[in-house]
């Protein structure tokens, strides 16, 4: 048995086994498959069930609700998608986990700017930017002002594009190796704003400090590795 009825056939022995991380990765799988032979209706149901799953394990429901999130967009129900993620965010508001509450947040604002909507997507990442930094967690706050800095450039707002930016490179080199896609989607910024502006010069010499400081750490990303 292949395909969908061999997906099936392991969904029942996890469940029958009581193994209910396996059952909602597999639900996940079998949401895939049915999307890809057009069956959307089936395919949501089986992302809300693996949803409802890793909710009932206690565990990070992120992986579920990016399927769901991709169906709905899939079937052109972009309401639909934001939607579904913040039913998330309300039941995470309410058990109190602000750390996942911002990491659906993330993506409520990455899929505004995704189907070019700045402005819908800014106040979004400006919470997770906050909830990020509320529970201490670096990584996700450099990523977050990596967004707001993303979003400000599509708005066309070079001046605070750029000032996320350096926010993100300085940020991201106290963080260190970790940080280094944030690092270099930072400067990715810096240097698009640098071009708009025509300031060319400065972009140059962001460039040329962040290959030095990735020189200096040991990180080696600056020099092609």
């Amino acid at each position: 048995r292949k395909g969908i009825p061999a997906a099936q056939d392991a969904l029942a022995t996890y469940r029958a086994n009581g193994e209910g991380e396996k059952e909602a990765a597999t639900l996940c799988v079998l949401a895939k498959m049915h999307m890809g032979k057009g069956e959307s209706e089936m395919a949501l149901q089986m992302a809300k069930d693996a949803i409802t799953k890793y909710e009932e394990l206690g565990q990070s429901v992120g992986a579920a609700l990016d399927v769901a999130m991709d169906i709905y967009m899939k079937m052109g129900s972009k309401d639909d998608a934001v939607f579904t993620a913040q039913q998330e965010i309300e039941r995470l508001k309410q058990v109190g986990d602000p750390e996942e509450e911002a990491a659906i947040t993330m993506k409520v604002a990455q899929l505004h700017l995704k189907t070019g909507k700045p402005d819908q997507a800014a106040g979004p990442a400006s919470e997770a930017a906050s909830l990020y930094k509320s529970c201490a967690d670096k990584q996700g706050e450099v990523e977050a002002t990596v967004l707001l800095g993303q979003i400000k450039l599509a708005a066309r707002d070079r001046k605070d594009a750029q000032q996320y930016a350096e926010v993100a490179i300085k940020m991201g080199q106290e963080i260190g190796a970790p940080a280094t896609d944030s690092i270099v989607a930072g400067l990715k910024i810096f240097t698009e704003v640098s071009a708009m502006t025509k300031t060319f010069q400065a972009g140059f010499d962001a460039a040329i400090a962040t290959m030095n400081w990735f020189k200096g750490s040991g990180n080696g990303k600056g020099e092609g590795g």
